[in-house]
Order: C-alpha cells, then structure tokens, then sequence
C-alpha cells in the first residue's frame, strides 16, 4: 500500500504510527500530484515509541474477536449478521482499528484509492486465472472427497469386522459357559449315582450281617 502513494507532501510513516494520542487533521493530499484524488482523513498523531502489531493474544466469541496488544491495550470487535465471519478477517478489522481509531477514518483512507479501469484483455486474463483457480480448487475437493470415503469406508470395514470379531468371541465365551455347565450337570449326577450305589451296597452289607447274627430258635 505504501508504494501505491506518491509525491512529497504524505508522510506514510506518520500516518501508520499512531497506538496512541489524540486524533488530529492532516490535510496534504494522499496521492499527491495533480493525477490523484483530493480526499483528506483524519489520523491519530504520532507517539514516541513504535506501535509492535504483534499480538498478546487473541479470543474469538462467536462473531467477536479481540485483541490484547503487546502495549497493553485492548482491541474489540464484531463483524455484522450480513457478513461472513473468518479469523484472518476479525484480526484484520482488529488491527486496522488499533492504526486508524475510527472506522471512519478507516473508509476515508480506502476511499481515497484510485480505481485503475481494467482492459478487456486484462479482464479475460483474470476471468481465466479465476477459472483455472476454481477448476483446481475442485479437484482438490474431489481428492479430499473420494480421500475421505475411502476413509470412512475403510472405518466401516474395520468397526464391521471388529463387530463380527467380538460378537465370535462373546460366542464362543457362551460355548464355553454351556461346555463348563454340561460338565458340571454330568458331574453331579456322576455323584448321585455313585453315592445311590454306594448306599445300596452298604445296606446289602448290613442285611448280611443282620443275617449272620440272627440266633436260631429251638423248637
């Protein structure tokens, strides 16, 4: 921007460090020279000490965006409900506000431009680069595209396969719970059996001996 201003009467660099001080009248000519626009604006006065545009930190809330500066100030603002809200724009219209104070002493500077008409051929050049841009800008979206289904194909499979894997595990857990149940049912009534045995032998035993020990009657 600063290359775009000529003649001696603008000082750039008087207009450009102002973090601080009360807002004064300048009243040279932005382009200067007989070609450009006549337009004053109003900026802040010039401080001792250099404005570092580097900042502390930065907070977006929703369409709000502000900035805490290395001098210690603090810079607020919020885009309108008809615009499109970005990061990059909220610390641009936050910065440019830190410089110029007012956003009319914003517009009085951009207003101040000279509009260079485009040639025909310059506009074709354009509307080719804007096309060309586009076409590319598609293709990286159909590679990010068929990229993420391949992705979440690939995230469907595996979820799939490591459904079917435990719905085989919990399966074979059930088989084994029955297998270890079977087992213990047979064990049981191996037991029953055995003990129904053993207790008939034992009573087969005490009837012989009840019989042994029987003492004869005389007649």
């Amino acid at each position: 921007m600063a290359s775009m201003l000529t003649g001696s009467r603008p000082n750039w660099q008087r207009m450009s460090n102002f973090p601080g001080g009360s807002v004064g009248s300048w009243g040279g000519s932005i382009w200067g020279g007989s070609g450009g626009s006549n337009k004053t604006c109003d900026v802040r006065e010039p401080e001792r000490k250099m404005f570092d545009p580097t900042p502390v930190s930065i907070f977006y809330h929703w369409r709000t965006t502000t900035v805490h500066w290395k001098d210690g100030t603090i810079t607020t603002v919020t885009a309108m409900r008809s615009d499109v809200f970005t990061r990059e724009g909220g610390f641009t219209a936050a910065l440019a506000k830190r410089l110029y104070g007012t956003k009319k002493t914003l517009k009085q500077i951009v207003n101040a431009g000279k509009i260079v008409p485009v040639t025909a051929v310059q506009y074709v050049a354009i509307m080719k680069e804007d096309l060309a841009s586009l076409e590319r800008e598609d293709k990286a979206a159909e590679k990010r595209a068929v990229k993420f289904a391949r992705q979440s194909e690939a995230r469907v499979i595996a979820e799939e396969k490591k459904m079917i894997e435990e719905e085989a595990k919990a399966a074979r857990d059930e088989k084994k719970a029955e297998d270890r149940r079977q087992k213990r049912i047979l064990r049981d009534a191996e037991r029953v059996v055995a003990q129904r045995e053993y207790n008939e032998e034992v009573l087969a035993k005490a009837k012989e001996l009840e019989q042994m020990l029987e003492v004869p009657t005389s007649d």
